[in-house]
């Protein structure tokens, strides 16, 4: 029994520790229904994806990999941001919920969020001067990554940015 109990607790610490999430700004007093058509950009997918490589192959760390999965699911997130800036969802869930585990396997996931910037390049150097954002994309654990972009008109920022980090 002491065995078990010991194996939830590591578990448990495991799994909060692999979970790693900084985020560029918190603003949870906004958290409206928001009336709009998304607007998404796959060419800034790779654009971040080629900027964040740039930077891992600076640091010796091995390239990562644009997954379509992860940008699709990234996407989805970017859009959220805008109802909530945070990494709980609107439904209160953590970020990593919209990952399905039977479509997508990962022991390890990631999340990077920024709101407000205007361009991939802009949105990589809030990301890279902020040492928990650096981190994740540094992660030499980290081997796909997906990119999210939405511009949603009218609310708080306009542009919301997602990375999602995974093994």
């Amino acid at each position: 029994m002491k065995k078990i109990f010991l194996l939830i607790v590591s578990l448990c610490i495991f799994s909060s520790v692999c979970m790693a999430s900084p985020v560029y700004y918190y603003n949870y007093s906004n958290t409206s229904n928001y009336a709009y058509e998304p607007n998404t950009d796959k060419n800034y997918a790779q654009s971040v994806a080629a900027l964040v490589n740039r930077e891992r192959l600076k640091a010796g760390v091995r390239p990562l990999i644009l997954n379509p999965y992860l940008c699709n699911r990234s996407d989805i997130r970017a859009n959220e941001l805008a109802i909530i800036f945070a990494h709980t969802r609107p439904d209160g869930s953590q970020f990593y919920t919209v990952l399905d585990r039977r479509k997508f396997h990962y022991m390890t996931a990631g999340e990077n969020a920024a709101a407000g910037a205007s361009s991939p390049q802009e949105v990589v150097n809030i990301w890279m001067n902020s040492p928990g954002h650096r981190q994740n994309i540094l992660n030499p654990k980290f081997r796909y990554i997906g990119v999210g972009y939405a511009y949603v008109p009218n609310s708080q920022y306009n542009n919301y940015w997602i990375q999602i980090f995974s093994d």
